[in-house]
């Protein structure tokens, strides 16, 4: 049975992945000019990159720090570190540190307190390190958001786990967190101001995101439902999960009513009808529905893990004697 900490870890790491990688997109089409290696950055972008990155990093950080409680003792850990296997836990570690280090690096050439080596570097030179630098957080980005549903479809004993649309659900989600992470920060930091038009395709781009999550969702129940012969336990405790999943009755099944509620509810819906409107009426919702839009996103990821974790182990014991 997984601990609370890796439902943690994969909300936080998967929504630092993405942030991450929203970040590296926006600073590869930022201009020439909005960074100098000596002069440190353009105060507009500055407001608007530093704050997300310092919130991205916070966010693989905590992710790091759950994935090792659930390790728990020190010698685990440093084992994993030191003396690594060819295993998804590996990848997600070293993917994990990887990005969290290039996201401290990068926050700090925004903020102007690049290392001395990266200072020296001609303008062109440094040019062409920033962008190798964003292209490699990007990439590490990615595989840390893939790593957070690779890691449960990895685990065969558990059928709705063991679905090929499980990682494309985490994927998409930790990409639509990354967005939100990025838009709170610009509200924060008023960088809003100065880049009302990023802004803008961020929350459309969203839109396409959760529309996407959605998506992937249903294939995820799809194929769990159609995946297994009907005559075995495992079809079975796929239809176990699925109903923990899906079916609210009694009230008591807690994870279908967080599923309904808190994931399609407020994670989905209320943003995209909120987004419709905006764009509808062509003005920016007021700054306080803005933050309930980028919370309810941060909350529907949270609560979309949690129930995708706490219904794959209802019938997990059955599975595991079918196999």
């Amino acid at each position: 049975m997984l601990s609370q900490a890796v439902i943690a870890y994969l909300f936080f790491g998967g929504t630092g992945g993405g942030g991450a990688v929203v970040l590296s997109v926006l600073g590869l089409a930022s201009p020439r000019w909005a960074v100098h290696p000596t002069g440190g950055a353009d105060k507009d972008y500055s407001s608007l990159f530093f704050p997300a990155y310092v919130a991205a990093l916070g966010c693989l950080a905590l992710g790091l720090a759950c994935l090792c409680a659930d390790l728990g003792r020190l010698d685990r850990i440093l084992l994993l570190l030191f003396n690594p296997t060819v295993s998804f836990i590996s990848l997600g570690v070293f993917a994990l540190l990887i990005n969290l280090l290039l996201t401290a690096l990068i926050a700090g050439i925004w903020k102007g307190v690049a290392p001395g080596c990266v200072r020296r570097l001609s303008p062109g030179g440094f040019l062409v390190a920033l962008r190798v630098l964003l292209g490699a957080n990007l990439c590490a980005g990615l595989v840390v958001a893939l790593y957070t549903g690779l890691f449960l479809a990895s685990i065969p004993a558990v059928p709705l786990w063991s679905t090929c649309w499980l990682p494309v659900v985490f994927v998409v989600s930790s990409l639509s967190c990354g967005i939100a992470l990025v838009m709170v920060c610009a509200q924060v930091s008023n960088a809003w101001v100065a880049f009302t038009s990023t802004i803008a395709r961020l929350s459309r781009i969203d839109l396409a995101l959760i529309g996407g999550e959605a998506l992937a969702m249903l294939l995820v129940i799809i194929s769990v439902h159609q995946g297994a012969d009907p005559s075995t336990a495992t079809w079975q405790a796929a239809q176990d999960s699925l109903g923990a999943l899906l079916i609210p009755i009694p009230s008591s099944n807690l994870v279908a009513v967080l599923f309904w509620t808190g994931f399609v509810g407020a994670g989905l819906c209320f943003p995209v009808l909120l987004n419709l409107v905006s764009l509808a009426v062509r003005k920016n919702p007021p700054r306080i529905l803005f933050f309930m839009l980028q919370a309810a996103v941060l909350l529907g990821g949270l609560i979309m893990r949690f129930c995708i974790v706490q219904a794959g182990f209802q019938p997990s014991l059955i599975a595991i004697g079918a196999l």
